[in-house]
């Protein structure tokens, strides 16, 4: 290793959990920077070439030169029975970590699981391992005994966790933040990895998870992408409405949020006794995550007394009766079941919505903007609604069949092997990654077919259901057309490159803001 290349490996447990999308993200993130990257794929099962929509090759003996700024060597690809014990050994005897190929930065995509010769050994090569998990108890003692062989191999080299689909607020006694503790729960204890070690170890990066950057869902249909904005913007709305209900109860801002949390997970509020124990142990369990060993069978109800358990009682009362909730617990049934069923269609990238579920959906849109804007004051959710106006106008256009067109038409295909036309993955990738002037040029031209028709459309609704405080406005009432036009720009940006497993490129999606903030935490790591 010389002194001016860095070299990270990635790695994980049996099972992936997503390790090769994230080493591809990171080299292509690490080559938009500036940084001269090699990205070394060891794992003999690996999917980086189908992330990228690139040829098996079966020439391997040198890197590709994939984007300007990055190559990519497959050492295993077609290889036969290669040993990875001769792979080892040129690795070792090449100059790919030499000033020669003056590479600033080596990603070494390590094959899942533990075994000694297959991937611990590379970690010779490494200034720093990245072991990725989510927030699954199997991938999470999967990390811990990857880890834990690692520790035992006596290689001193810093360990960092990546967790992929992380969720903080997972409704269960699973705490997706304690690798080490679910890992030592399932294991002997003289497997166990003592706390003085697992200390060392921290996060990262914590990515949460986001279906249309999923590359199974490489041909999910724009509609399934609409539809699931609509959904997130549903999901805070009934957030933000459910917090003005439960600050009523001056319970302190840490439970206020638990107590938030817990219903906007668990909306539908049947028999409230039976509600009332379950939101109880699911404060007890957080609360069970900070005391000590003698209290593990806290319970919140032991510690309220019955005013208090008689307030929120009543809170839970106002919440299922909330006129606005009520139509959003039942909206969000109609697009999750609509989003499941385009994204199972089968079909390449456009899907219809069947008639029923469109006018379901439409009906209780309608509604749930015509409750907001003559009963709600606060601004947050004002501004919510405002972009729920947008969805629901580009929602009422995409239906039409030269929008449709215009969509597919600037979407690049390609023939396969079969003369299929097919979505040209790789094209759209390089769009992504190094964006030329006609690639600009064709977007705007995009932007502006769409623009004209939503504003209107967004004028038609709000003078339709009489909306006078939900739409995004200037300070003099009129609408406010820049807010619109960026919605728009990103939506059709993220939903002409949605499935294609790339994450960097998306700047206003948490998934890939998130992901770009790991990726900088481990070049300050490896640079000191």
């Amino acid at each position: 290793m010389s002194d001016i290349t860095k070299c990270i490996a990635i790695g994980s447990g049996k099972g992936g959990v997503g390790k090769s999308t994230t080493s591809v993200n990171l080299s292509i993130y690490y080559a938009r920077m500036g940084h001269r990257t090699l990205l070394i794929d060891l794992d003999p099962l690996s999917d980086i070439k189908t992330i990228l929509d690139l040829e098996i090759s079966t020439s391997n003996s040198s890197p590709e030169k994939i984007f300007d700024s990055l190559d990519i060597f497959t050492p295993f690809a077609n290889a036969g029975e290669r040993k990875s014990e001769d792979i080892y050994r040129a690795l070792k005897g090449n100059d790919y970590f030499s000033m020669d190929k003056d590479y600033d930065l080596v990603i070494l995509d390590l094959p899942a699981g533990s075994d000694e010769s297959e991937n611990i050994a590379f970690i010779d090569f490494s200034d720093i391992l990245v072991v990725v998990t989510n927030p699954e108890p199997a991938s999470h003692v999967a990390a811990g005994g990857y880890i834990s062989r690692v520790i035992k191999s006596g290689k001193n080299i810093p360990v960092y966790l990546w967790h992929n689909r992380y969720d903080k607020n997972i409704v269960s006694d699973f705490d997706p933040d304690d690798v080490f503790g679910n890992y030592n729960r399932n294991m002997p204890e003289s497997e166990r990895i003592p706390p003085e070690q697992s200390r060392n170890i921290l996060s990262a990066a914590k990515i949460p998870k986001d279906s249309s950057l999923d590359l199974l869902h490489a041909d999910a249909s724009i509609n399934a992408g609409l539809l699931r904005n609509i959904n997130i913007v549903l999901e805070l709305i009934f957030t933000e409405i459910t917090l003005s209900h439960v600050e009523k109860l001056g319970t302190g801002k840490k439970l206020t949020e638990l107590i938030t949390n817990y219903i906007s997970h668990n909306k539908e509020i049947n028999d409230k006794t039976i509600y009332l124990d379950d939101l109880f142990i699911y404060l007890g369990i957080f609360i069970n995550r900070k005391a000590s060993a003698d209290t593990v069978n806290l319970n919140l109800s032991h510690l309220l007394g019955e005013e208090e358990k008689k307030n929120i009682e009543e809170c839970l009362e106002n919440i299922r009766q909330d006129r606005i909730l009520s139509i959003i617990r039942k909206l969000v049934v109609f697009v999750e079941e609509t989003t499941q069923n385009l994204e199972n269609s089968g079909r390449l990238f456009y899907s219809d919505i069947a008639a029923d579920n469109n006018q379901n959906i439409n009906r209780e849109l309608a509604k749930l903007l015509s409750e907001i804007d003559k009963s709600i004051d606060r601004e947050e959710i004002g501004r919510l609604a405002g972009v729920l106006i947008f969805y629901l106008a580009v929602f009422k256009i995409i239906k039409q069949k030269k929008f449709q067109e215009k969509l597919m038409d600037f979407i690049p295909h390609k023939l396969n092997s079969k003369k299929e036309k097919i979505r040209n993955r790789n094209r759209q990738i390089h769009n992504l990654v190094e964006k030329n002037e006609e690639y600009q040029k064709e977007f705007l031209e995009l932007l502006k077919f769409f623009n004209t028709p939503v504003l209107n459309s967004i004028e038609e609704i709000a003078v339709s259901f009489d909306l006078k405080k939900t739409r995004l406005v200037n300070s003099d009432n009129s609408i406010n057309k820049q807010a619109y036009i960026k919605l728009l720009s990103n939506f059709i940006h993220d939903s002409v490159n949605s499935g294609l497993s790339i994450i960097v490129g998306f700047p206003y999606r948490t998934t890939s803001i998130n992901f770009q903030t790991g990726g900088d935490n481990l070049l300050r790591i490896i640079n000191g």
